[in-house]
């Protein structure tokens, strides 16, 4: 089965040519080094951030211990450190472009008045990010509200938003068809808007903006020995990525999911919205079927998979592919069980391997259904 490491299992800092417990790395200047003090009066704010914001704390307690006990109860310090990642988090940039965003950004973030002067430049800052070339409006700021909707109004504006929202659902959809492919997941983490971020960059002589995917310490891939893939447990995890970055069951939750913060963020419209999908689902696609393409075919990324893994890779759409291709035809299921049941075998599948499959296919048709489109195999 595949291993998960989380950020709790691991215990200690590499220090020169030993390693010292975290708690002790931390809280004792010999094993931290220069700046220890600085680093203290930052870790005493980053909690005092984290007691801000949620509105409790960790316990107080005596000595210097506790501030690192604080500090790592709150921030669990473990992940890697990712450069060139943005702050734009999705669910900041919709609150703040929001009517409440000054009194979120200022008042509630900063505890410092705003001005209206203040609060139209944080939105023409934050509005330059999400557009990349961005054209102020013409107009007196009565609130964020009004003056958003003044940018956006203007056609150069709008024409940029629907370009790079478009632009955006496909890196989303071309990121998560990867992950797909080798039926990895990361239980939503990878895909909560506040792990995911907006930033413009320079490519080729112009701006663009990107998705940036800024925490993976929750992504689960089939490892070296794995010799298959584990639907049973990955498809639950899998839906779980669904919801964060797209998931309509339910409209309250589509407005936290990426799409739904993108649609905040960039004032879209219906039609937008259903290009959008279009645009998703053939992303999707590409990126799953090239991601099966080059484990097929490519050494150098065949070095990180088992053999057995990657001669089983279209076992699992083959199997979810007959299932709806039989649509309930009673008279083709006798015949497509057979043929599936063949194929297991030959695969190196013991005896009740098919039944297994379909049990979880049927458990899981909804989610499957969707992407459907997928798993059509040829040959």
């Amino acid at each position: 089965m595949p291993n998960y490491i989380a950020r709790s299992t691991i215990y200690s800092v590499p220090v020169r040519n030993a390693e010292v417990r975290t708690l002790d790395y931390f809280t004792e200047p010999q094993f931290f080094g220069d700046r220890f003090r600085e680093m203290r009066i930052a870790m005493k704010e980053s909690v005092d951030a984290f007691v801000a914001e949620d509105g409790q704390g960790p316990p107080d307690g005596p000595g210097s211990l506790a501030l690192t006990a604080q500090f790592i109860g709150q921030i669990a310090p473990a992940q890697a450190i990712l450069c060139g990642t943005s702050s734009f988090r999705l669910d900041k940039l919709a609150a703040y472009l929001s009517d409440k965003g000054p009194q979120e950004y200022f008042k509630r973030g900063l505890r410092i008045p705003c001005a209206n002067g203040d609060a139209q430049r944080l939105a023409d800052e934050l509005l330059e990010e999400v557009l990349g070339v961005y054209l102020p409006p013409d107009v007196g700021y009565e609130s964020c509200e009004q003056y958003v909707d003044a940018a956006f109004g203007i056609a150069e504006n709008r024409a940029r938003a629907d370009q790079v929202y478009l632009s955006l659902v496909e890196q989303i959809a071309k990121f998560w068809g990867t992950l797909l492919a080798i039926g990895g997941y990361s239980r939503g983490e990878s895909f909560v808007a506040r792990n995911v971020g907006l930033r413009s960059v320079w490519v080729d002589g112009q701006w663009k903006v990107e998705i940036i995917f800024m925490d993976h310490d929750s992504i689960v891939m089939p490892w070296p020995g794995d010799g298959q893939f584990y639907a049973k447990g990955a498809l639950p995890n899998i839906a779980m990525d669904e919801r964060y970055i797209w998931g309509r069951f339910n409209a309250r939750r589509f407005a936290t999911s990426e799409m739904g913060y993108l649609q905040s963020i960039y004032r879209t419209g219906t039609d937008m919205d259903a290009e959008g999908q279009k645009l998703a689902k053939v992303a999707l696609k590409n990126a799953y079927k090239k991601t099966q393409h080059e484990l097929l075919t490519n050494p150098r990324l065949k070095q990180f998979f088992s053999e057995v893994f990657i001669y089983r890779l279209l076992v699992w759409d083959a199997l979810v592919g007959s299932y709806f291709q039989m649509n309930g035809d009673k008279s083709a299921n006798a015949r497509v069980k057979k043929e599936m049941k063949e194929m297991l075998a030959a695969k190196g599948y013991g005896n009740g391997a098919y039944e297994s499959y379909l049990e979880t296919i049927k458990k899981n048709r909804a989610f499957l259904e969707r992407y459907s489109y997928l798993f059509r195999v040829d040959g």
